[in-house]
């Protein structure tokens, strides 16, 4: 089966020139018929085909929290203002079949061959019944800092500082096991109890921050009090800034 037209390519074509909200609205219709619409068929379509190599293969075809990451950037604490994916960046999250184990695969469209393709899966492990939300930080990110000691409470992952707790979520590609944080090549980070920093931002809205993790964020994990109770942090290291 086909899932992509010509006009597919056209588009992603046109997005590169024309990357701002106002072209864009005016062409969503465009976009749900010649992009998102195909891409939810190809995921829906690929969870059964999936499920014959592993059981712990996962394609959800939901339009909303499903592995089809959105079209729009986060543009609120990066240096460039385009607030669409271009079609180098979209390829790139064009479609994430996770894993029940912590795993994901990409599926990458390039648009200049016309080619779907699969990449590896990869990823260290997550504890069942951890909630350890994720993000895609390739392409433009928050410009801050987080920092502060790795915390594990009601099986939820926050980093503490000023006796403050904030739940974090993580580049994509970590994990967590044994009490401590994982690269992407399982190997431990830091472990609770121990301070970490990166790159990232603080946030305030709850649902902003459910739609970048793409799921909802379990009661038992929201920090308590007000301001900023949530971060998304890419580039994980040991230790405080130096």
């Amino acid at each position: 089966m086909r899932y992509f037209d010509a006009d597919a390519l056209e588009f992603l074509g046109d997005l590169r020139r024309h990357n701002d909200r106002r072209w864009f609205n005016e062409h969503k219709e465009r976009y749900e018929r010649a992009l998102r619409e195909p891409f939810l068929e190809f995921i829906a379509d690929a969870g059964p085909e999936l499920r014959t190599i592993s059981k712990h293969l996962v394609a959800d075809p939901r339009p909303s929290g499903g592995s089809l990451f959105r079209i729009h950037r986060d543009v609120r604490f990066s240096k460039q203002n385009r607030p669409l994916k271009r079609p180098g960046a979209l390829r790139a999250r064009g479609a994430i079949l996770r894993t029940a184990d912590g795993y994901a695969c990409a599926m990458r469209f390039l648009p200049a061959l016309g080619l779907m393709l699969a990449t590896a899966c990869s990823g260290p492990p997550v504890e069942d019944g951890l909630f350890f939300p994720t993000w895609d930080a390739e392409g433009d990110v928050p410009a801050g800092q987080v920092q502060g000691v790795l915390v594990e409470e009601d099986r939820c992952l926050f980093v503490e500082a000023n006796g403050r707790q904030t739940l974090v979520v993580w580049e994509a590609g970590l994990g967590f096991e044994d009490d401590a944080l994982l690269d992407s090549a399982g190997d431990p980070i830091a472990s609770v109890g121990e301070t970490i920093h990166g790159g990232g931002g603080y946030y305030g809205d709850r649902g902003h921050i459910q739609n970048l993790a793409g799921e909802p964020i379990p009661e038992r994990c929201v920090p308590v009090g007000d301001g900023d109770r949530f971060a998304v942090i890419y580039e994980v290291e040991a230790g405080p800034f130096e």
